[in-house]
């Protein structure tokens, strides 16, 4: 079996200074200056780069809640904007993601709507000024594999879930990855009357591999029907903000609500988790037998 990546801009913050200086911006808790960069680029883009020029974007000044932030942009190259800057005050590195993170999505939001072009983060970079303590976020790149035969002579009742895993797969949205690997897995479950697809194992690889171990504790030695139970009413809140219409139920994702770095983060995991069992579970089902979690390859997915 091939090995299934991530394909989300989720990753942790790695350190890239020496130890002494990470380890003093940890134990400091006072305000001072951090610069946070966003590398940013336009979907399609065949470079890390966006549709806009940067030279045409002034710095700006505004404020996020309390805080007081500077704005910059940053070029490839070709002189198009490919990463946003943001220089403030904070008491962390985390601290200070934070609030650029909801800064640059609302950012975002008004630049789409404003002029119709797509802008998309990337990954990102954190610099304590004071102490010299740099920190970067950026995708997972894998290898490349050989290529393989396609799948033949494949059952009809199957066509519609793979094309939905598909979707789910290409999706650079969690959110739109969520909703159609959990209709995928919704579908597959429904359509079993034995209820063996159900009992598919959740392997603790499998929750380490998506990025899910750490915020959805509740899926260790749990199966694919009791993930597709806890996922389904998400994935019908996302469809009625879609609709527009508003939801009753406190259900924590939402289309509509402002992003922020944490919930981002769950939500990216949750859907990495819903598109790996999705994908189990159809691949056992078209080959008649139970997924066992002895299947999932242990390679580790982030190199050290």
């Amino acid at each position: 079996m091939t090995m299934w990546i991530p394909y989300n801009w989720m990753a942790s913050l790695r350190a890239e200074s020496p130890p002494e200086a990470v380890s003093a911006s940890e134990a400091a808790h006072e305000l001072r200056n951090f610069v946070v960069g966003f590398f940013v680029r336009s979907t399609g883009a065949r470079a890390w780069e966006t549709d806009f020029l940067a030279s045409s974007s002034p710095t700006v000044d505004q404020w996020v809640g309390e805080r007081r932030v500077t704005i910059q942009f940053s070029s490839s190259q070709n002189g198009k904007m490919n990463e946003i800057v943001y220089n403030m005050l904070a008491s962390g590195s985390k601290d200070a993601l934070g609030i650029a993170y909801g800064a640059v999505q609302d950012f975002i939001d008004d630049v789409c709507l404003a002029h119709g072009r797509s802008i998309e983060v990337i990954g990102w970079r954190v610099a304590d000024v004071e102490h010299g303590a740099r920190w970067r976020s950026v995708p997972f790149l894998p290898s490349a594999l050989s290529a393989i035969e396609p799948m033949r002579d494949v059952a009809p009742e199957f066509q519609s879930f793979i094309r939905l895993y598909r979707e789910a797969r290409c999706a650079s949205s969690p959110m739109w990855r969520l909703v159609c690997a959990g209709a995928a897995l919704a579908g597959l479950l429904q359509g079993d009357a034995s209820g063996e697809r159900s009992r598919n194992p959740i392997s603790v690889e499998m929750l380490v591999r998506s990025g899910a171990y750490s915020f959805y504790p509740q899926f260790v030695d749990a199966d694919a029907g009791t993930l597709s139970a806890w996922v389904e009413p998400r994935r019908q809140a996302v469809l009625a903000d879609l609709g527009g219409a508003a939801t009753t139920d406190q259900i924590e994702v939402s289309l509509t609500a402002r992003r922020e770095i944490e919930s981002d983060a769950k939500l990216a995991a949750l859907a990495n988790l819903t598109d790996l069992v999705a994908r189990e579970v159809l691949l056992s089902a078209m080959k008649g037998k139970e997924m066992s979690s002895e299947d999932i390859e242990l390679e580790a997915v982030y190199p050290s």
